[in-house]
């Protein structure tokens, strides 16, 4: 397998981590994925970071979905009027 067979495949795997993130692969796509998870050491870290940054994006999002929504201050609020009156 030359350098474009195998970044063909690792750009094909990368991509069907994605869509398993996001939705449900077939049956043929995961077979595929987990085919070249097997034999791509490269691929394999990819996903392992990839779940780890998913997990971590959710956890924050969860944590920051709790807090108050941010609000401008009237003054604030004021200075950004002048400005944009003086423009």
């Amino acid at each position: 397998m030359d350098f474009k067979d195998t970044f063909r495949a690792c750009h094909k795997a990368t991509f069907l981590m994605v869509k398993k993130e996001e939705g449900k692969l077939l049956l043929i796509e995961k077979v595929s994925l987990r085919a070249h998870l097997l034999n791509c050491s490269y691929c394999r870290i990819f996903y392992k970071q990839s779940l780890l940054l998913n997990k971590l994006f959710l956890l924050n999002h969860a944590h920051i979905s709790n807090k108050p929504p941010f609000i401008l201050g009237e003054d604030f609020k004021t200075k950004l009027n002048k400005l944009f009156k003086q423009h």
